[in-house]
């Protein structure tokens, strides 16, 4: 089945379609450390703390 022409068109636009010319996507320690008051939607802070209130995190 896979020498079927139309599966070959198939997968050839979802090559296409799936490309990204962009790369990957940026790692996750460049996304921005909000506060939670400053959060663009409403966040719950609860559970354990990795640093004081006012520390710098890891960076």
């Amino acid at each position: 089945t896979y020498h079927d022409a139309t599966v070959h068109k198939v997968l050839r636009n979802a090559v296409k379609w799936a490309h990204n010319p962009q790369g990957a996507k940026p790692a996750i320690l460049d996304a921005p450390n909000v506060p939670v008051d400053k959060a663009l939607e409403p966040i719950v802070e609860r559970g354990g703390k990795l640093h004081a209130a006012g520390e710098a995190g890891f960076r």
